[in-house]
């Protein structure tokens, strides 16, 4: 996965300056704001809008699409599975009434504890019904099918 290059601005007496900065993925960005007065967030930020690149980069015609590939390296443990499923539900908090597509395109291999944890929890804990009314899985290799079907039906109780 390419990683973009980043700049980042300082205020300093007054001026901005420019520094190159390393794209590290996970980056945390801390913004100080005064608390003693009223801010304007759009001022701040020169006149943009508040939005945030990373969900409006998951758009598209048929919703929104989470392609795994693309937001994690590894598919081989819970812990994996966890951050995963946290990434999608923020995501899906932002754009409640868009269909999801889940894109396995790529993913060769994954653990049972990563599917359960990433997967089978949430199809749980939405119902079997509304999950795949909401949610579409693609591009899952044979594999991976068979491991998720096989999470799925133990997390369901089946």
């Amino acid at each position: 996965m390419k990683r973009p290059s980043a700049n980042l601005r300082l205020f300093n007496d007054g001026r901005f300056d420019d520094l190159a900065v390393a794209p590290f993925p996970g980056t945390v960005v801390t913004l100080t704001l005064p608390t003693d007065q009223e801010i304007n967030a759009a001022d701040v930020l020169w006149g943009s809008e508040v939005n945030s690149t990373f969900e409006y980069s998951h758009v598209s015609d048929e919703g929104l699409t989470f392609r795994l590939r693309d937001e994690a390296s590894g598919f081989g443990n819970r812990g994996s599975g966890d951050e995963l499923a946290t990434k999608l539900r923020n995501l899906i908090t932002s754009f409640p009434s868009e269909h999801v597509i889940i894109d396995f395109e790529d993913i060769d291999v994954a653990s049972a504890s990563f599917l359960d944890e990433f997967l089978a929890k949430m199809i749980k804990k939405e119902g079997t019904f509304t999950f795949f009314s909401k949610f579409s899985l693609r591009n899952m290799n044979d594999f991976v099918r068979r491991t998720a079907d096989a999470v799925v039906e133990q997390r369901l109780g089946g």
